[in-house]
């Protein structure tokens, strides 16, 4: 990963790699937890998934695949369900970013009032 600041190289600590990944973990347990929206997406990749055994094919195997017409409007379907999910996921990251930066602003003293 490169520095927003120089063209160096960041290394980044062992606990942080720990520390994404239960942020990653929390993040799709809460959207599972409480968002219909995104219940509603996974459902649908994982149904597209089951009755498309074709999609699994090529994601995950090299080589020639042939389809068919619905085959390939499932395919389109299940990339724009995938996004759709990644999106929200993406959001769900950021705001979390955002509230673990302002709660260790304040722990540090950076902040010290609610309204600065």
């Amino acid at each position: 990963m490169k520095s927003l600041f120089s063209e160096n190289d960041i290394v980044l600590p062992e606990w942080l790699g720990n520390l994404l990944e239960k942020v990653d973990r929390d993040t799709v347990q809460e959207l599972l937890a409480e968002h219909e929206e995104y219940q509603t997406f996974c459902a649908k990749r994982k149904e597209l998934m089951n009755q498309y055994p074709v999609i699994e094919t090529l994601l995950e195997d090299i080589g020639e695949v042939r389809i068919s017409e619905q085959e390939h409007q499932a395919v389109l379907e299940y990339f724009q369900v995938r996004d759709k999910i990644e999106n929200k996921e993406r959001l769900y990251h950021y705001l979390y970013g955002h509230i673990h930066c302002y709660e260790y602003m304040k722990k540090i003293g950076v902040i010290k009032h609610e309204n600065q």
